[in-house]
């Protein structure tokens, strides 16, 4: 009898994992080479070299091609989480400058900032980090597009780093658009309604990218501010 439950365990093992690969493929090649295909031919219409377009046509293909755009960074965002969940992704660490990142991050980030007239009050104290830069410089761009997309219009977003003991802290401040006390639980599990689908999915890959630097991400509620603590641990 319980070799049957093993047997029975290890079939739906196997078949929820080879479920997963066949899913992975699926979104590498049937669905992200047509979306790079439907780009490449919006751009040429976008950049007029396949004719002239007036304002209207232009809008449209302009907001088509970053509805495409969009949606190829959600299917990057699931491969990527795939690959962090089943370990695959080798972390090349060394001694990085946050402070870099932060800058690079901002200006990268620019036009959302200007749109929604948001100002970065950035503070490091601590600087250098142990980490794989490209890997953490994703998690760092990724939390700060779910803030700033969660971040009310006209407001202050603080960021401070810190080292306590052998430990990297950063930590965020803002007040999201949604400040009732019921709603904050909503961002530690990215399940704000206010949020895209693809800012949740992006913010579930920085939390794992945090895991495999051995650190967490943690929610907290001051008053109106949503707080957000980024802790990786051990440093060196």
């Amino acid at each position: 009898m319980s070799r049957n439950i093993e047997e029975d365990r290890n079939y739906y093992k196997i078949t929820a994992y080879n479920q997963r690969e066949n899913f992975i493929s699926t979104i590498s090649h049937d669905l992200k080479i047509p979306v790079i295909a439907q780009m490449r031919a919006l751009e040429l219409l976008s950049d007029g070299s396949l004719g002239k377009l007036n304002s209207e046509q232009q809008e449209m293909i302009d907001l088509t091609l970053d509805s495409c755009r969009s949606i190829y960074d959600m299917l990057g965002a699931i491969i990527a989480s795939y690959k962090y969940e089943n370990r695959e992704v080798p972390l090349n660490k060394s001694i990085i400058s946050i402070e870099e990142i932060f800058k690079s991050i901002l200006l990268g980030l620019k036009n959302i900032l200007e749109a929604k007239n948001i100002n970065i009050n950035l503070k490091l104290s601590a600087n250098e980090l142990f980490a794989d830069k490209k890997q953490i410089k994703k998690a760092i761009n990724n939390l700060l597009e779910y803030c700033l997309y969660s971040a009310q219009n006209n407001s202050l977003i603080a960021i401070k780093t810190e080292k306590y003991r052998e430990n990297f802290q950063i930590l965020i401040k803002f007040c999201p658009i949604n400040t009732s006390s019921n709603k904050f639980e909503n961002f530690s599990n990215g399940t704000n309604s206010l949020d895209k689908i693809g800012n949740k999915l992006n913010f579930y890959l920085a939390k794992q990218i945090i895991d495999s630097h051995n650190g967490e991400i943690k929610f907290s509620q001051k008053d109106k501010y949503l707080l957000i603590l980024v802790k990786i641990y051990d440093q060196i």
